[in-house]
């Protein structure tokens, strides 16, 4: 990452949305990336990515550069972004869609998707120097990068976003909020409630966003969407989660949606 952040203040590289450079890993430029992990490697992040593509996935992340003015709303377009790509990512037909371990929660020191909500709360303390803060976010970014790398770049489906019927409700609730009670009786060592809380926040302060070239959830239907992918991939299963969604032995166990 150190020779990451070298090459990004070398150079100049325009602004590309956050949510872009996971949708364009998978073309045809980037297919070393794609490939530089290995279902049988030991550590996906180190076995692989870093050893087979370390140049490639260098030049990559060094897209990512956060100016400090822009702090505020590149923490949120994070925050979003985790969001988008873990639920995206949990769509894998025939089987029961479920979020990938590893994009919404694990690997220190990134926790994905359920740490972005702390750095809302970084920016917000004055005894931390704004340089620091655009530091912790810009690691945090391209961290999630490798990681979503390492899990075998996942298809991502965002139309699933706009079209996904729950499988039990036929009746919908109207707001992601009243699906708390269910999330809350589910037994698990917490991750899953971790996932709902950081999409609640997500969605909230998404909202003075709407419009942005960033933003990929659009309306808070496909944020309750979101909710409802996540509730059916846990609810009433052995296995919550799948491990590294890009690669098709990860669903060989996955039930199949009915």
């Amino acid at each position: 990452m150190t020779k990451a952040e070298e090459a990004a203040n070398q150079r100049n590289h325009p602004r590309v949305p956050f949510a872009s450079l996971f949708e364009n890993i998978r073309s045809s430029e980037s297919r070393k990336l794609v490939q530089s992990a290995h279902w049988e490697d030991s550590n996906r992040v180190y076995d692989g990515v870093l050893a087979r593509a370390p140049q490639e996935v260098i030049d990559l992340v060094a897209k990512i550069k956060v100016r400090e003015e822009d702090l505020e709303e590149r923490t949120v377009e994070m925050l979003h972004t985790t969001a988008y790509v873990a639920a995206a990512a949990a769509w894998h037909p025939p089987h029961i869609p479920k979020f990938d371990f590893f994009l919404m929660s694990v690997i220190p020191p990134t926790h994905h998707l359920n740490s972005a909500p702390i750095f809302l709360t970084f920016n917000k303390q004055k005894w931390i120097p704004t340089q620091t803060k655009v530091r912790l976010l810009e690691w945090k970014m391209r961290l999630d990068l490798v990681q979503y790398i390492a899990r075998g770049c996942p298809p991502l489906h965002p139309d699933i976003l706009r079209t996904y019927m729950p499988a039990r409700d036929q009746k919908p609730v109207s707001h992601s909020r009243e699906l708390l009670p269910r999330f809350h009786i589910i037994r698990d060592d917490g991750h899953t409630i971790k996932v709902v809380r950081a999409m609640l926040v997500g969605q909230e302060v998404s909202k003075p966003y709407v419009g942005k070239d960033w933003i990929r959830i659009q309306t808070d239907d496909d944020w309750l969407r979101m909710h409802y992918l996540l509730l059916d991939g846990v609810e009433g299963q052995r296995s919550q989660w799948v491990r590294s969604a890009g690669f098709e032995q990860a669903w060989e166990d996955i039930p199949q949606r009915t």
